[in-house]
């Protein structure tokens, strides 16, 4: 195609988008260390078949276009140029921590706020993160350069429509 930039087909990485992750691929930055991130890779791996997020669980077999080499995991990630979360329930926080890692911008429409699941959430004035308003306040807070959106939907409980995202 000439004039068009060549788009590359997605891989399907079966790992979470989570605190691990976020350690192992800043690990791996700082040492280059194959084989911590291989174990890590294999545990992950297989806790991601695992778990059934709100009744969804992926089949456990190896389906066309899963990665399930550590090395070309670890290349695809560190290659990304953009970290997307679309109702990234408890991966909000992530999404945007490994962007930081990776140095590139993120795109998120955060959703439930998991209020017991993260009673570290603080806003500056040191109360806690306990609805979707303050959990906004809280991602604006902590995130840097952040624009804040609207999508083109209507906004209701299990659907909302405000996006957060960075351009560098």
């Amino acid at each position: 195609m000439e004039g068009k930039s060549s788009f590359e087909s997605p891989s399907h990485l079966r790992l979470l988008v989570d605190e691990d992750l976020v350690l192992a691929v800043s690990d791996f930055r700082r040492t280059n260390n194959i084989e911590g991130w291989t174990t890590y890779f294999l545990r992950a791996t297989e806790k991601g078949k695992e778990m059934q997020t709100l009744g969804y669980s992926e089949g456990k077999d190896v389906a066309e276009g899963d990665v399930v080499d550590a090395k070309l995991a670890i290349e695809s990630i560190l290659k990304a140029k953009l970290v997307v979360g679309f109702h990234c329930d408890q991966a909000t926080d992530y999404v945007i921590d490994l962007a930081e890692e990776l140095g590139v911008p993120y795109c998120l429409v955060p959703c439930c706020v998991f209020p017991s699941e993260f009673p570290n959430r603080q806003l500056s004035d040191g109360s806690r993160v306990r609805c979707y308003s303050e959990l906004l306040t809280y991602l604006s807070e902590k995130a840097k350069n952040l624009r804040t959106g609207k999508l083109g939907f209507h906004f209701a409980e299990t659907a909302k429509n405000i996006v957060l995202y960075t351009v560098d």
